[in-house]
């Protein structure tokens, strides 16, 4: 079975498929050479509502004790640990060999020291790993927040995929391709139209370890390291046209069978010796070749890792060049971006639970001060077993907190599992049509909190808006007051004529040349066309500017949510109360 069989083809009616053959569609080295297609592992808990219990001692130390000034810190294990003559005590034993402490800090639901040469250490189990201090803030740029997923085999055009992200405030769209130039080539055509839209492209490398056969590919680091290099650069080669500097290299490889041992599956994390030392370099070579590969055609790309539950235990193990086993003094895998895979219910991340249960700690603070790159959600959602009004509640608490933790966590983006997912993941169906509440939650969210995504409106140009009957809106002073905004004219006169506005937040706003008033869409006149009455911008003034071409474009209202159209009906008015993005929402622009 090759790549392109795994799934529906873009032709045929395609159902939701399981979230793990996202993971498990793509070649490797070519048709031949793939990633398992596998159905979801069990995450199953003994919580009601599927998030693991955690066990964190009702006795733990408030977060940020230190000693001194304490005279001890209890962790969320309910041990107690003590510094005495530089030297750091757990429960009265010496953890490690640790001496000339200066400081010892409980933070994030991990332990911490300083010695006097300044250098900050954190422990795991007993062994102390370099790091920074973890309550410096680390800040990400803004313009990536709000992400989406889609496979590069979607029901969507291309087109369909760039309009719809364009309607929610979604700015980053994470895609899927194998290794061969199929998967290639579909994952290139989405990039090229959301490029074109103004929108940001992750490509993930969704390349494996496995033959046609489900065996290993690969018996040797070097081996697997040439194979994957090739494919990173043949990935880079085709997306960086379309303006891709982020890459994922590789999708959840620790989780393979080949990887993680059979009884760790549920509960793996914070241990490296969960997973199998023999096929640990075969891993760790397709990594470092996927990403030697993306930067020998793109030296600047970023390109991340990721991991999925509380793996710290894998990540540490491949940026130190450690074995399972503990061995040190092999190759490194290094990253620029740490990117992370969470469900609802593996746990929250910034409260997640070691090795599956607890205690627990704030993975995004430890990755900070163990890594300090930037933290990119890459997958993240409820679960198929939930209801679409849980889902929507879960989708505005996950956005908050991803929000709060970009300037200290550095946490840069957070990209839904996924854009056209049915009812099992979505925020739409498979054709695009949006699923309520999920859908309004995400929108209504972003809306409420952009990301200062700079908008591809024309600012401070005055334009005319073709409608789909080829005439144009119009302002029709005519009909009093109120200024109702019609496709009904067959020239461009003032009253056609709209300046487009900077209303802040990546919004605009369109002011009519003939009576110098805003365009509102009425919240509470719902039926009624577009005005060009009010003087000064609201929230009812202000649009989102989606991009469907080289002179096309989409208006989302704001207020509501929806699209403007113009409807098919006695002097085909413009009102905001479409959900999809088609040809009765799309307007041919020009300077005017």
């Amino acid at each position: 079975m090759n790549d392109d069989q795994t799934e529906a083809s873009a032709s045929s009616p395609r159902r939701p498929i399981p979230r793990r053959i996202f993971l498990g569609a793509a070649a490797a080295a070519s048709a031949s050479v793939m990633l398992v297609a596998a159905a979801p592992p069990s995450r199953a808990s003994a919580s009601p509502l599927g998030v693991r219990p955690m066990t964190d001692s009702p006795n733990a130390s408030p977060d940020g004790t230190t000693i001194p000034s304490a005279a001890s810190i209890t962790d969320n294990g309910g041990h107690v640990w003590t510094l005495s003559g530089g030297v750091i005590y757990r429960d009265g034993a010496t953890v490690g060999n640790t001496y000339n402490v200066s400081l010892l800090l409980w933070y994030g639901g991990m332990v911490y020291h300083c010695g006097t040469g300044s250098q900050w250490y954190v422990v795991l189990g007993s062994v102390w790993r370099p790091c920074s201090d973890p309550r410096i803030p680390l800040s990400a740029p803004a313009g990536s927040m709000y992400g989406v997923n889609v496979h590069r085999d979607t029901a969507l055009t291309p087109a369909d995929v760039a309009a719809a992200m364009s309607a929610l405030g979604a700015s980053v769209l994470r895609v899927n391709t194998g290794g061969s130039a199929g998967t290639i080539g579909q994952a290139a055509s989405i990039a090229q139209a959301v490029h074109a839209a103004g929108l940001k492209i992750m490509p993930v490398i969704d390349a494996g370890l496995r033959d046609s056969n489900q065996n290993l590919a690969y018996s040797t680091e070097s081996g697997a390291y040439s194979a994957s290099r090739t494919i990173g650069a043949n990935v880079a080669t085709a997306m960086a046209p379309y303006g891709v500097t982020m890459y994922e290299c590789g999708n959840e490889l620790t989780r393979d069978g080949y990887v993680i041992l059979p009884g760790e599956v549920g509960d793996a994390g914070t241990k490296a010796i969960d997973f199998d030392n023999t096929n640990w370099p075969l891993m760790r070579g397709f990594m470092r070749g996927l990403i030697d590969g993306v930067k020998s055609v793109q030296p600047s790309a970023l390109c991340g890792i990721n991991f999925c539950k509380s793996d710290v235990g894998a990540s540490d193990a491949l940026w130190d060049g450690m074995q399972p086993d503990g061995t040190g003094g092999h190759p490194t895998v290094r990253w620029d971006l740490t990117t992370w895979h969470n469900y609802e219910v593996d746990g929250d991340i910034f409260h997640i639970g070691t090795d599956g249960s607890g205690p627990s700690f704030n993975l995004p603070i430890y990755v900070k001060a163990r890594y300090g790159k930037p933290f990119l959600m890459t997958e993240w959602n409820s679960g198929p077993e939930q209801s679409l009004e849980h889902r929507a509640s879960y989708i505005a608490t996950q956005l908050e907190e991803f929000r709060i933790a970009r300037t200290t966590v550095a946490f840069q983006s957070g990209m839904y599992f996924d854009l056209d997912g049915w009812t099992e993941w979505g925020l739409t169906s498979g054709d695009g049509t949006p699923l309520d509440p999920p859908y309004s939650a995400y929108q209504s969210y972003v809306t409420a909190h952009p990301d200062a995504v700079p908008s591809l409106a024309p600012i401070g140009a005055t334009i005319s808006l073709k409608c789909w009957n080829g005439l144009y809106a119009s302002t029709r002073t005519d009909e009093g007051a109120t200024a109702p905004v019609k496709a009904v004219a067959t020239t461009v006169r003032a009253s056609e004529k709209f300046t487009v506005v900077d209303a802040g937040g990546g919004a605009i706003a369109l002011r009519a040349l003939a009576n110098g008033n805003y365009v509102s869409a009425w919240k509470d006149t719902t039926g009624f066309p577009l005005e060009a009455q009010v003087t000064a911008i609201g929230e009812w003034e202000k649009f989102r500017w989606v991009v469907t071409g080289t002179a096309g474009a989409g208006l989302v209202a704001l207020v509501n949510g929806q699209l403007v159209s113009a409807q098919d009906s006695s002097g085909t008015p413009l009102m905001a109360e479409a959900a999809r993005l088609k040809e009765k929402e799309t307007f041919e622009w020009r300077s005017a």
